[in-house]
């Protein structure tokens, strides 16, 4: 909230403050209850005030105000049919059809769960603010000026307080029991702190003190073509490695670590590979599908480790058995369905799953967009140097000429 003068009442929509009241030079006369003509002084000011008031306009008077001089600014809103506050000093509009009619709304947000209300003006914003405020809810003003408000106890101060005490590379991880609401504050709170959020299949959110690392991973891995991959070395730390681990998922890719060895291992000193097998995964998904009841089918030999493990994780989601034998070069996949197997029909996706993976969906298709463009940009920067430095050559040209 903006920060008003000490000792200044605070005009909304660009109007110029009154005069001064407690926190000045005076402030412990003030503080005493004055006598009545004092009082009465004070409260015809402040009838001046806030009877000058237009529509969607608002006074703010600053916190350290007496408590009598409090008392009669909203005397004094009350008798003129204005709306006001006494948070955070003491805030007077000529908006109470809408703070009334917010409050009902507001009033019928469950524990647990938030409301967004529209891209709203100034007045407005406040008003939601104090609401919130005054029910201990917590408000958040989105980017494009609407704003959600949460009934979330002390959940939002406990995130606030997790967030801001992260360590560089630090994490947070917060149970899959949440509900929509505190998911969404979560998600709020850490775009806020500028910090990189993942939610897993399993519905546990991790957050990431690696904000710009994970971004520049989605830039590498959002334009990886079919059949290509990408290594990342032994020197990333193992929250590193499990940020790529987790945009490689989110995106569909498949990754591994690797010590340098080329053993599969998650701990230090590995090497961590991720490959777009997005056509080898639904080719071998048809096959695996097709098998009959006792059916077995051998794969070929010479496949990477990335491939034979797209195998195995398809074998495992079909209820199949699967197995690698051979070494090095020779080492291959081999997988049967039981005879008295029965094919199940693909199950309903949880709507909560499905919402989850739109949210997904959208995010990577604008970091798709995000690397487009800048893919653009990049080539029309290299296509203008070119140009000049073919303009410049000709220039050369003609002066030996």
């Amino acid at each position: 909230r903006g920060q008003p003068r000490e000792g200044d009442a605070q005009r909304g929509e660009g109007r110029s403050g009154s005069q001064a009241y407690g926190g000045t030079a005076g402030a412990k006369v003030l503080h005493e209850v004055p006598d009545s003509d004092a009082i009465e002084d004070f409260r015809a000011r402040i009838r001046l005030e806030l009877g000058a008031l237009g529509a969607d306009e608002f006074l703010e008077y600053p916190e350290g105000m007496p408590a009598w001089q409090v008392r009669i600014v909203q005397e004094v809103a009350e008798e003129l049919g204005l709306w006001s506050a006494a948070v955070w000093g003491c805030f007077v509009g000529n908006c109470k059809a809408f703070a009334d009619s917010t409050q009902q709304e507001m009033l019928s947000i469950e524990a647990g769960n938030c409301l967004e209300f529209p891209p709203s003006s100034q007045i407005e914003s406040k008003v939601l603010h104090l609401l919130a405020a005054q029910f201990g809810f917590f408000a958040h003003t989105e980017a494009d000026e609407s704003v959600t408000v949460y009934n979330l106890g002390d959940f939002p101060v406990e995130v606030r307080t997790a967030f801001s005490g992260l360590t560089p590379e630090g994490c947070s991880t917060f149970s899959a029991d949440l509900t929509d609401g505190q998911r969404r504050l979560v998600h709020t709170l850490a775009r806020d702190f500028g910090l990189w959020v993942h939610e897993g299949a399993d519905g546990v959110i991790e957050v990431f003190n690696l904000a710009s690392f994970a971004e520049k991973v989605l830039s590498d891995l959002v334009v990886l073509e079919p059949g290509e991959h990408k290594s990342y070395p032994v020197v990333l730390t193992p929250m590193q490695r499990k940020v790529v681990q987790h945009i490689a998922a989110d995106l569909e890719l498949e990754a591994i670590s690797q010590d340098e060895g080329g053993a599969d291992d998650d701990a230090g000193g590995c090497v961590v590979t991720v490959a777009n097998l997005q056509d080898f995964r639904e080719a071998t998904r048809a096959l695996l599908e097709a098998l009959p009841p006792g059916g077995q089918h051998a794969f070929d030999s010479g496949l990477t480790m990335l491939q034979r493990k797209v195998i195995h994780t398809l074998a495992a989601e079909l209820a199949l058995e699967s197995s690698s034998m051979g070494e090095g070069d020779a080492r291959f996949v081999t997988v049967s369905r039981p005879k008295e197997q029965v094919i199940h029909h693909e199950e309903v996706e949880d709507p909560r799953v499905a919402e989850m993976k739109a949210r997904r969906a959208a995010k990577l298709e604008e970091a798709r967009r995000a690397a487009e463009a800048a893919g653009a940009k990049e080539g029309a920067a290299a296509a203008t140097a070119g140009a000049a430095r073919g303009g410049a050559t000709d220039g050369g040209a003609d002066a030996r000429q």
